[in-house]
């Protein structure tokens, strides 16, 4: 399967995974190498997820994403909610604990799942391992993890 944008995403994970959209409330979208944090933040504008986090390690495209979002706070009032859920993190993925993340994040919610994408376009094969490695000894139990490609 092919994912080539935020629709594909959210239509693939509906179809393979349509478990993890009955509790959405307890499911936070993490989106690792979130450039611009445009995924981050569709995915709080259109799923009822807890909470939408980007994490992205080069510092310019994770400033525009939280000068976006601030600018989308200053002009559009009415979207207090949806825009709250969205969080930006400047980190190198490899120091993020993922199971402190989620209680960090999103302490108010029971028995959290991640729904994590990777755009891993850029990412060797190694690391893609060690990421693999890392997610799945920290990882919610019931994450569910989509990248662009294997």
């Amino acid at each position: 399967m092919i994912i080539q944008g935020f629709w594909d995403i959210v239509h693939h994970a509906k179809n393979i995974h349509p478990e993890i959209f009955k509790d959405e409330k307890n499911v936070v979208f993490l989106d690792i190498g979130s450039g611009r944090g445009l995924v981050p933040l569709m995915f709080a504008f259109y799923t009822k997820f807890s909470k939408a986090i980007g994490v992205e390690i080069v510092e310019t495209c994770h400033k525009e994403a939280t000068d976006g979002r601030k600018e989308l706070v200053a002009k559009y009032p009415q979207y207090k909610k949806e825009i709250s859920k969205i969080e930006y993190i400047l980190e190198d993925v490899f120091k993020i604990n993922f199971k402190d993340l989620v209680k960090q994040k999103a302490p108010s919610t029971k028995n959290p799942k991640l729904f994590i994408w990777i755009s891993s376009l850029c990412c060797p094969p190694n690391i893609m391992e060690s990421l693999a490695k890392k997610l799945e000894n920290e990882a919610p139990k019931g994450s569910i993890i989509f990248t662009s490609k294997a």
